[in-house]
């Protein structure tokens, strides 16, 4: 009996733990971009359940020519990533979107590529920028 009230104890523990592993939360506040599973479909570890979107930031992304990288990367952090507050002033980038004339949204560096495209020889620059709070902008 006291096997298997050990047992059973174990058992208890087990399911409680796998219960605490049912539950999502995500890092940021963001919506749900697609849904990969099913309810009630059985998943495996580390298996892609959802992908999210933040709506809080948006990241931009385009090439640059080296002679505007140069003033980009002058505070690079070594590994491609930007430290906003260091790059201020040196690079001012800004948004627009049609249909919204008239208004621009600061852009503020994020990542920046070392390795340059061997065909177009630009640099992939990543800036963010906070969303629009009174329209939607869909990444």
């Amino acid at each position: 009996m006291e096997a298997n009230y050990r047992t059973a104890s174990a058992a208890l523990t087990a399911a409680q733990q796998d219960l605490e592993y049912t539950v999502l939360t995500a890092p940021f506040k963001g919506r749900i971009a697609r849904r990969n599973v099913e309810n009630f479909e059985e998943i495996i570890a580390r298996q892609t359940v959802i992908w999210l979107q933040n709506i809080t930031e948006l990241d931009v992304i385009f090439d640059l020519p080296e002679s505007v990288v140069r003033s980009v990367r002058g505070n690079s952090s070594g590994d491609g990533n930007l430290r906003s507050s260091e790059t201020a002033g040196t690079v001012r980038a800004t948004a627009q979107f049609e249909g919204r004339a008239g208004r621009s949204f600061p852009l503020r560096p994020k990542e920046l590529a070392t390795k340059a495209d061997e065909q177009t020889q630009t640099f992939r620059a990543t800036f963010t920028m906070d969303a629009p709070e009174d329209f939607n902008v869909l990444p």
